[in-house]
């Protein structure tokens, strides 16, 4: 087992009928191996299992015996299906009793929220014998946690929002830890060009040259493939210096989008807010996703004048003055439409930049010219208008379709924005 500042065995048990039917979908282990790789440490193993007691309290038997740290997400809630505390109390061969401590941190829950707690609500303040009750900052149950084979074990509510909140605390607050504060990464970002063909063939010593400024891994997202060196070794701006002098990148120059770290919204209204840059979007075949992507970001006001979700033919027509002859003759779903559409909404919510999305998102319509996963997008700026007609495989649902389509078109946009063209 681990000791303190050493590297821990860290597992997580998510308890849940309603993630294993498929009903709802898991946030909590994304969230903990991130946050535990800040603080130098990893998530070594995740089980999903169902909400029942004896299951419940065979995980809690053998990870508390395997295990350094324990996470435990779900079960915790005021219904007759949450059963975490019973299979506790049974893994610890102990008995439910009130407990004073439960019973107090209970009331400040309601409090906070402007309620009145009574007891026979709920059952938040009988806990397990021997077993201590965690605030909860965002929520009304208490997590628990407990010392058992000499590992810790801490219980949190399933709720996102609620198991973040317990985890932050517990993390800052624990002497598990020697390591509160983020360690430092850079972020390479690319676009159109697969990772075989980053690694393999174009920049086949890239992998080796980066491991010179701290650990490399590299992550497909939307936006394309993020290269992520981690505990860097230099400032954020002598690296970006260092890396772009690399020789053994220069081959994907063109495929680099950035260097550095930011979700791309954020990189986006960064950039506008520095330069004094205004930026609206059309939107079809995204339906108010950039938008939405952009204006989800604190101070875009400064940024985002606005969208037209001109969708059907008729809303591109009126709103933003696409000709119909040109709908007509190339269809809604290409580059003259797009960039009459870009063109369009610059022009009527004034601004610096506009950028436009007219695609299919499937999983009906298309054609043979152009099949489900086709997306025109358009970025129009002070001095020129760009345009291209985009394929995506069609192997991926109509919302990832959609989240691809705006990737792009946000990608485009940002590197207009950066040549201020």
């Amino acid at each position: 087992h681990g000791q303190k500042g050493a590297k821990m065995n860290v597992a997580l048990i998510i308890i849940g009928d309603e993630l294993l039917s498929g009903q709802t979908q898991d946030c909590n282990m994304l969230y903990l191996g991130k946050k535990l790789r800040k603080v130098g440490h990893a998530l070594k193993t995740v089980v999903v299992i169902e909400d029942q007691e004896e299951q419940i309290s065979e995980a809690f038997n053998y990870y508390l015996d395997h295990f350094d740290l324990v996470f435990c997400s779900g079960g915790l809630g005021p219904t007759k299906d949450d059963r975490t505390k019973k299979a506790l109390a049974h893994f610890l061969q102990t008995e439910l009793q009130e407990n004073q401590d439960a019973y107090r941190l209970t009331e400040l829950h309601y409090e906070r929220r402007g309620l009145t707690w009574k007891p026979e609500l709920n059952h938040y303040h009988v806990l397990p014998k021997g077993v201590r009750p965690v605030e909860n900052p965002f929520g009304l149950a208490p997590g628990l946690q407990v010392r058992k084979n000499k590992a810790t074990l801490l219980c949190a509510p399933g709720v996102p929002r609620e198991f973040e909140g317990m985890v932050d605390n517990f993390i800052q607050a624990s002497d598990l830890f020697t390591v509160k504060t983020e360690r430092k990464t850079f972020t390479i970002r690319t676009q159109g060009i697969p990772e075989e063909q980053i690694f393999n063939q174009k920049c086949p010593d890239l992998w080796e040259a980066l491991t010179a400024f701290g650990e490399v891994s590299s992550y497909p997202r939307f936006t394309g493939i993020d290269i992520v060196i981690s505990n860097i070794r230099h400032s954020e701006d002598d690296l970006r210096k260092k890396i772009s002098q690399l020789p053994e990148i220069a081959p994907i120059n063109d495929y680099i989008w950035h260097l550095g770290n930011g979700a791309l919204e954020q990189l986006i209204v960064e950039h506008g807010k520095n330069n004094n840059l205004t930026i609206s979007s059309a939107e079809s075949c995204t339906g108010g996703l950039i938008a939405h992507l952009i204006t989800s970001i604190s101070g875009s006001s400064d940024v985002f004048n606005g969208t037209v979700v001109s969708y059907a033919n008729s809303a591109k027509i009126n709103l933003i003055h696409v000709y119909e002859q040109t709908i007509q003759q190339f269809g809604a779903v290409s580059e003259e439409v797009a960039r009459e559409m870009a063109e369009g909404a610059k022009k009527v919510l004034g601004t610096d930049y506009a950028v436009s999305t007219s695609g299919v998102a499937g999983p009906l319509g298309g054609s043979a010219e152009k099949p489900v996963g086709t997306v025109a997008i358009a970025i129009a700026g002070p001095k020129e208008t760009i345009s291209k007609l985009i394929h995506i495989p069609r192997i991926f649902d109509r919302a990832e379709m959609k989240e691809r389509f705006a990737a792009k078109a946000m990608v485009k946009l940002f590197k207009q924005m950066k040549l201020g063209r």
